[in-house]
C-alpha cells in the first residue's frame, strides 16, 4: 500500500523544519571536518579550518536554544515533545563533539605530530561514514510526516553504517596503541580523535532510533 501525505500538527511541523536546519549546520560542521582531514599537515591553514568549525558550532547552539524555547512553549500540545527534546539534545552532542575532533586535529597540527597513511586512510573512511548518516538523518527528517516507512528505511541504513564504524573502530585501536607507542602525545591526541569520530556515528544512531519511533508512531495509527 503506497504512503499518503499526512500533515501532523502545525508544532509537529515547526519542530522538524527546525531540526532539519540543525541537521543542515551538522551537515556543513561535518563538510569542513572532512576538508580538514583530506588536508591534513601541521600547518596555520588547519588552524583556519578549526575557526570555521568553531564558528558553525556557535550557529548550532544559537539554533539549539531556539528550538528548545519553542518546544517548552509547545510540549502540552506535542505529545511527543519528549522525543523532539531528546533529538535536540542529541544534535547538540553531535556539535559539541565535532568541534572536539577538529580540536585534536588542531593539536596534533601544533605539536607537529604526523598522522600515518594508513591512520589517515582510516580516519577519512570513518568520517566519510559519518557524512553519509548524516544525509540519511536529513532524509530521513524530511519523510518523517509524509512517508513514514521511506524514514524507517533511512534509518536503517544509518545504523548499518554505526555498525561499519564500530568494525573499523575496533581494528583499528590497537594499531593506534602499536604506532604511537613511543609517542606519549601523539598516542593521547590520536586516541582521542579515533573515540570521538566513532562517537559521533553513536550519536547518530541515537538520533535515527528516535526518528524510528516517531516514524513507526505514524505507521501503525494509521
Amino acid at each position: 500500500m503506497s504512503e499518503s501525505p499526512e500533515r501532523g500538527s502545525l508544532a509537529e511541523l515547526t519542530a522538524i523544519e527546525y531540526l532539519g536546519n540543525m541537521m543542515s549546520i551538522v551537515s556543513d560542521q561535518v563538510s569542513v571536518l572532512t576538508a580538514l582531514m583530506n588536508q591534513y599537515s601541521p600547518s596555520p591553514d588547519v588552524e583556519k579550518m578549526y575557526e570555521r568549525v568553531r564558528s558553525i558550532k556557535h550557529r548550532g547552539e544559537g539554533m539549539k536554544i531556539m528550538l528548545m524555547e519553542y518546544l517548552v512553549k509547545n510540549s502540552e500540545v506535542m505529545m511527543y515533545s519528549r522525543s523532539y527534546i531528546e533529538m535536540v539534545r542529541t544534535i547538540d552532542r553531535f556539535i559539541q563533539h565535532v568541534d572536539s575532533v577538529a580540536y585534536r586535529i588542531l593539536i596534533a597540527s601544533k605539536n607537529n605530530i604526523s598522522i600515518n597513511n594508513d591512520l589517515v586512510t582510516t580516519l577519512q573512511t570513518m568520517i566519510g561514514k559519518v557524512r553519509q548518516q548524516v544525509n540519511l538523518i536529513q532524509d530521513s527528517l524530511q519523510k518523517l510526516t509524509t512517508h513514514p516507512r521511506k524514514s524507517m528505511e533511512h534509518v536503517d541504513e544509518v545504523l548499518k553504517l554505526e555498525d561499519e564504524v564500530d568494525n573499523i573502530f575496533r581494528e583499528s585501536i590497537f594499531k593506534v596503541y602499536e604506532a604511537y607507542s613511543s609517542s606519549v602525545a601523539g598516542l593521547m591526541v590520536l586516541k582521542d580523535l579515533i573515540e570521538y569520530i566513532e562517537e559521533l556515528s553513536d550519536l547518530l544512531k541515537n538520533l535515527g532510533e528516535e526518528i524510528r519511533y516517531l516514524a513507526l508512531v505514524r505507521t501503525v495509527t494509521r
